[in-house]
């Protein structure tokens, strides 16, 4: 009797691959019947089922580099347009023109998180933490931010940190909450290792 049973790496899907026939012997003494992932069944399929594994394992480290790559490029591109919404207002100012009654790190904030909700089909307040959180790993947690883009930490991970992080409050001394940030980093980002 052959089961057939798609793999996921190194063949494609139509590509099948097999549980050989067991023998009717008799399972030696002290084996349970028939228990579940018994070493003996596990050892008939092919290819091993620890390739399913390596490959599960693989993706998931494939995520969470594009996770970090995704959060990079958020970053980046707030920059820019905070940049650009700077320079629309110097360029109306020195135009005589009237000043628009927000300021354009506001406006440029607004158009952002828009922006981000609508490309990526985010709610808005989902967009705003993902704008957050891509500027904290740029900024405040550059341990976290090097984690996950080797796949060595999931982003779920790298969330928990930020939202820990967030909370470090050293007497309104941004140099001091830092410092505390860096050794927060140094003790939690090795143990969420995976």
């Amino acid at each position: 009797m052959s089961v057939m049973v798609r793999r996921v790496t190194g063949m494609t899907a139509e590509e099948p691959s097999t549980i050989r026939s067991e023998s009717t012997a008799e399972p030696p003494p002290g084996t349970p019947p028939d228990s579940y992932l018994n070493p003996r069944h596990l050892s008939l399929v092919e290819p091993p089922l620890a390739d399913f594994y390596d490959a599960i394992r693989d993706a998931d480290r494939e995520i969470n580099q594009a996770t970090a790559r995704r959060a990079a490029a958020v970053y980046t591109a707030q920059r820019v347009l905070a940049d650009v919404g700077r320079a629309r207002a110097e360029a109306a100012e020195r135009a005589g023109g009237p000043r628009p009654p927000w300021s354009p790190e506001e406006a440029t904030k607004e158009e952002f998180t828009c922006e981000v909700g609508a490309l990526l089909r985010l709610p808005r307040r989902t967009a705003e933490t993902l704008i957050e959180a891509s500027r904290t790993l740029a900024e405040d947690l550059p341990v976290t931010r090097e984690a996950l883009a080797t796949g060595a930490i999931s982003y779920r991970h790298a969330q928990v940190i930020m939202e820990q992080a967030w909370g470090i409050r050293v007497d309104d001394d941004p140099e001091a909450a830092a410092r505390a940030r860096a050794v927060f980093e140094e003790v939690l980002v090795p143990d969420a290792e995976v």
